[in-house]
């Protein structure tokens, strides 16, 4: 038994020359129908969920796929649930939930509009000088890594911004660039996130998942403000919901965003399933004793992507 599971964020028409990646619907809709020429067949998150919970591998083909959205964007809701419904394929969108609570915009959405605005040598200048000198001690190595799909100079910026920066450094930063480009915020998260009805529809079909309150890296908070970003966010989505969350995607999902303290606080609140962004196919195995860690391939990994080999190499070894 295998199981793919692929991650999707932007899908939208118009492409911006900078700043987000993201696919237009018939590039989506092509690459769902490659993932099904390939062999694999589409399965649901409750599918995944009962496997893990039953530990019973019938609910699940030999080759399984589950697509996954993050971040809880409109356009993933009106466009990639339209191009799903239509090929008949189920999906998991994992929301974070500060955008609902405050209408105010998440800080990593705030710097990607900002990327599509400047460059990222001028953002880079911007930064205070204490913070840059951290980051000149961090390998090109571990940078590209962490941002496989920028060049270095880019790498270098959304790792100040997500990793280096303290949370008000980082917010002043943000904010300060976000506000040169003259958004006026509450129109901006109306047209950007999903409602509250959206995320309720999404629950009934069994859809929905956590992605944490203001899509920070979980593992570098302390267990207070862990707990609390956790908690927080359940109450949120349940409140939507009228039902229990039992999934989560941990945001950005790399080595340095997950950790033992992570899991052990995910299991402690009865997720049945987690989802990192550590590349590879999940096996048997992975389900029945890593379900809170679980594999996932980013958009351009998997077939007609910029790096589709990387897909491959794990199908071929």
């Amino acid at each position: 038994m295998r199981l793919l599971v692929v991650n999707y964020h932007y899908i939208r028409e118009n492409v911006p020359s900078r700043g987000i990646y993201p696919l237009t619907p018939s590039q989506f809709e092509n690459k769902l129908d490659e993932i099904s020429k390939n062999g694999f067949k589409f399965v649901s998150l409750k599918q995944v969920n009962d496997a893990i919970e039953f530990k019973d591998k019938s609910f699940l083909s030999s080759n399984s796929c589950l697509i996954t959205f993050d971040d809880g964007l409109k356009e993933s809701y009106e466009v990639g649930l339209s191009i799903l419904d239509k090929k008949g394929i189920p999906g998991a969108f994992f929301v974070p939930t500060f955008p609902i609570e405050t209408q105010k915009t998440l800080d990593v959405h705030k710097f990607h509009y900002v990327q599509s605005q400047f460059i990222s040598k001028d953002i880079l200048k911007s930064a205070p000088m204490e913070f840059l000198n951290v980051l000149g001690n961090i390998s090109s190595e571990n940078l590209l890594g962490q941002y496989p799909w920028d060049d270095l100079e880019t790498a270098k910026m959304k790792y100040l911004v997500n990793f280096i920066l303290n949370e008000d450094d980082r917010n002043k930063f943000i904010d300060h660039l976000f506000n040169l480009c003259g958004v006026i915020e509450k129109a901006f998260v109306d047209d950007f996130y999903m409602n509250r009805n959206q995320i309720r529809i999404l629950a009934e079909r069994g859809y929905l998942g956590a992605h944490g309150r203001t899509h920070c890296p979980l593992a570098a908070l302390d267990l207070f403000d862990l707990q609390r970003e956790l908690d927080m966010s359940i109450q949120t989505l349940e409140e939507c919901a009228s039902q229990k969350i039992t999934s989560i995607s941990y945001p950005y999902g790399g080595p340095t965003a997950v950790s033992p303290l992570l899991y052990r606080e995910v299991k402690a609140r009865n997720f049945c399933s987690g989802f990192t962004m550590e590349r590879g196919l999940n096996d048997w195995d992975d389900l029945e004793k890593r379900p809170l860690a679980l594999k996932r391939f980013d958009t351009n990994d998997v077939y007609g992507g910029k790096s589709e080999q990387v897909l491959k190499r794990y199908l071929n070894s």
